[in-house]
């Protein structure tokens, strides 16, 4: 393990490459294999590991083991029945005395294999009309089923024909839904049903025979459509060692997490309860257990709400917790979205002591007309313990501060220290900028404000910052970092936040605009090397998403000489260009010709019309 990463939360895992299917595992690299670093939570398999289902607190569409979680495979038109068993499902019976197994050898309709049967006359205390639950061990989305008996000339005919078929995806007690109905008045008549119908989540199916006649079932088979549904797993609040902890990165062992199969959200609080359950007594409402809500009378059971000491769900992106940290505990949701997909270990980690107490942030201007440069001032006060005591030495400052943002930051323009302009060294980078002060922040109250001119194209585009420090633990040199808050840091304004709003236009269509050159523009494409290519810039704003940008070229007659450009742009300054060829790759003549760049997004086409000339 890097020495970066002793300091920040580690996400590893394994996501297996065949299915889970009861043989042994093809061998693996596991990045915590030896895994120990006490400043940690770790859960998975091994020596200081917590077992899965014991930081459990709710899962949903996964297997759960003491050293995994994971989703079954599925591929398009497979048969599921016949994984029942390596699945851990079953196929049983419903009579008086409750549900009873039916896997019985050579009594089975999931074994692939048309020769073996479940006929209820056969079956001690199983009764013509008692239902049949299939369970297939996991839930999957189907959109087909066939059943049949045997089809020889003797038990051809012993198929059933007034039954019901109902699916369930939630337990084994249900509640179910219809599938197929076949009445009495409407009896089945086939041998082989084969129903193919929109895509479900299933996991069980009952067998509900509705009269007292013989039949019998060789195979029922039951197809997926090659998805699953989303998985997930929501962890027990886990609690560190010390009560002040800097959450960091996540890392994952397969490299950028932004690649793997499974979602990963955090929660950080001051106490061991996200949500608070409550009891009705009388006019009162008494704060209880989770557990003990569970087994309340629904009459007495009070308002479930939030823990105002917890924060939301963030999702880790860019691989960086963004929960707040100096709290204790911390919860994860994990949502898996890919079949076959599995993950074993998982370790967060974290720092201590704090670099800052508190960090608030805010910026002005909170609105700014879009594409055009303007200047912000982004002010933020840091707050430290300067005091080291017996539970808690005192916050190491930092230097280093991380502005994230997806707005155009052009120059910074001063940074200033308590009201003092200072030296500090300002480094670009794409998605935002790095300001090292030269003198480290270590007094409690300091004032800060980083002067900047820049462009924003997003309507609530977000500014992000984050310190960050370097500092010797146990004699190496180590990373911690902290996200700022929104909040009231100059007391001069009223912004109070970190998100800058576009002016508004009118309307909230996406835009083109500073399209240079607009008119008049005259190139000469002879292959010297001079003027030879028509360029042309152009700025969208206001996208939510990736649009087609196209530059097509036409002559004064109207008729379509090239599409000179096509791609798809995001909010931004781009350039779109012409090299003076006709679609069959013969140069155009000389002469004035019509461009119209079009922006296709999902609001609206926007366009814009110029005229360009071509010379030799």
């Amino acid at each position: 393990m890097t020495v970066f990463t002793r300091l920040f939360a580690a996400l590893c895992f394994i996501l297996a490459s065949t299915p889970r299917s009861g043989a042994d595992d093809a061998p693996l690299v596991d990045a915590l294999a030896g895994y120990n670093n006490p400043s940690s939570v770790r859960i998975g398999q091994g020596a200081g590991f917590q077992s899965w289902p014991s930081v459990m607190q709710e899962s949903s569409l996964l297997a759960v083991d003491p050293d995994s979680l994971w989703m079954w495979d599925v591929a398009p038109n497979t048969n599921l029945s016949t994984g029942i068993l390596q699945r851990f499902g079953d196929v049983r019976a419903i009579n008086e005395d409750g549900i009873f197994s039916l896997a019985i050898e050579g009594q089975a309709i999931h074994d692939g294999l048309e020769t073996t049967v479940i006929d209820p006359d056969e079956f001690l205390g199983l009764e013509r009309t008692n239902p049949i639950i299939i369970d297939l061990g996991a839930v999957f989305r189907v959109n087909r089923v066939r059943f049949f008996p045997r089809l020889d000339r003797t038990n051809k005919a012993r198929f059933l024909q007034e039954f019901r078929l109902l699916t369930s995806s939630v337990g084994l007690d249900g509640p179910y839904a219809n599938l197929l109905s076949f009445l009495t008045a409407t009896p089945n008549v086939e041998p082989v049903v084969d129903r193919t119908f929109r895509s479900r989540d299933v996991r069980y199916l009952m067998i509900e025979p509705l009269v007292n006649r013989e039949w019998e079932i060789a195979e029922f088979e039951i197809y997926g459509d090659g998805t699953l549904p989303l998985g997930a797993f929501i962890s027990l609040p886990l609690r560190t060692a010390v009560n002040t902890p800097v959450w960091g990165r996540v890392l994952f062992e397969g490299g950028d997490l932004a690649l793997a199969d499974v979602v990963v959200q955090t929660r950080t609080g001051s106490d061991p309860n996200p949500v608070l359950f409550f009891l009705l007594r009388g006019t009162e409402l008494v704060q209880i257990s989770r557990l003990d809500y569970a087994t309340a009378l629904p009459g007495l059971k009070g308002p479930i709400v939030p823990n105002p000491e917890w924060s939301q769900w963030q999702t880790v992106s860019d691989g960086i917790i963004r929960s707040p940290g100096l709290r204790p505990y911390i919860q994860f949701k994990l949502a898996f979205s890919v079949p076959n997909s599995r993950l074993r270990r998982l370790a967060f980690e974290y720092s201590f002591p704090p670099l800052v107490s508190s960090l608030v942030a805010e910026i002005a201007p909170v609105i700014a007309t879009p594409g055009v440069e303007t200047e912000f001032t982004l002010s933020m006060v840091a707050r430290l313990t300067t005091v080291t005591t017996r539970h808690r030495p005192r916050d190491s400052g930092f230097r280093l501060i991380q502005i994230n943002t997806a707005a155009a930051i052009d120059e910074v323009v001063r940074v200033l220290v308590d009201d003092e302009e200072v030296n500090a060294t300002v480094t670009s980078r794409p998605g935002g900028l790095d300001v090292t002060l030269w003198r480290r922040v270590v007094q409690t109250g300091t004032f800060i404000q980083i002067v900047f001119r820049g462009k924003v194209f997003q309507d609530r585009t977000r500014f992000e910052v984050r310190v960050v420090d370097h500092r010797l633990t146990e004699g190496l040199d180590e990373e911690a970092a902290q996200f700022a808050d929104a909040g009231d840091a100059d007391e001069t304004t009223l912004e109070q936040s970190l998100v800058v709003a576009l002016a508004s236009d009118g309307n909230g269509l996406p835009l083109i605009v500073d399209v240079e050159p607009r008119n008049g523009a005259v190139f000469t494409p002879n292959g010297d090397g001079i003027n030879d290519i028509f360029v042309l810039g152009y700025t969208l704003l206001k996208l939510t998403a990736p649009a087609p940008v196209i530059l097509e070229i036409y002559g004064l007659d109207g008729r379509l000489r090239r599409r000179a450009f096509e791609a798809a742009s995001a909010n931004g300054v781009f350039t779109a260009s012409w090299d003076g060829r006709q679609n069959t790759g013969v140069m155009a003549p000389p002469g004035t010709y019509l461009y119209e760049l079009r922006v296709e997004s999902d609001q609206a086409t926007e366009r814009v019309h110029g005229f360009v000339g071509v010379a030799y």
